[in-house]
């Protein structure tokens, strides 16, 4: 197989699973799969220089991790400064204090639900996903995966259960 249909086979075999690990990071699919795109554009130009890997989803998967992580933090500085503008003319009291706080503990929670999805199976974290991040309904779930309905619905109690007492520890 030649460099190129290897690359090619590498993106088709992690796209999805990256797609979905990236939505939880922007809830911009557009976002996730620009910043997918860009990881595996920088990858190719870059890929005389590569060392290998022992777990190349992983090393995909933070790549795509900081270039959304980047992303998100260059959008959010000017969607911040609009809001800044906007907050001035309407007399708000936001202060810089309180919208760093506000940035920090969003940074938290993505790190908190990061953290909790990585306890689950994967089956679990994409169906998950596709429950509360794409919002499918269990039927549409249940025909994506192949799955019978009432085995999405266990699936999905059994991964609130889990975080839930994840969350209590």
């Amino acid at each position: 197989m030649g460099d190129d249909e290897a690359y090619a086979q590498v993106y088709k075999q992690h796209f999805q699973k990256l797609f979905i690990y990236g939505v939880f990071y922007s809830s911009d699919r557009d976002v996730v799969k620009d910043c997918i795109q860009d990881v595996f554009v920088k990858i190719y130009n870059k890929r005389r220089g590569l060392s290998s890997t022992d777990n190349i989803f992983l090393y995909l998967a933070v790549a795509v991790k900081n270039s959304i992580i980047n992303a998100v933090k260059k959008h959010n500085r000017k969607v911040q400064y609009l809001e800044a503008v906007d907050e001035q003319s309407w007399e708000d009291e936001k202060t810089p204090e309180s919208l760093y706080i506000d940035r920090e503990t969003q940074t938290q929670n993505h790190l908190t639900l990061d953290l909790l999805l990585s306890q689950l199976t994967d089956r679990q974290r994409g169906i998950i996903s596709s429950r509360f991040i794409k919002g499918m309904s269990i039927s549409e779930i249940s025909e994506e995966q192949g799955v019978n309905y009432q085995s999405v619905s266990n699936i999905i109690q059994r991964s609130l259960i889990k975080i839930k007492a994840l969350i209590k520890k």
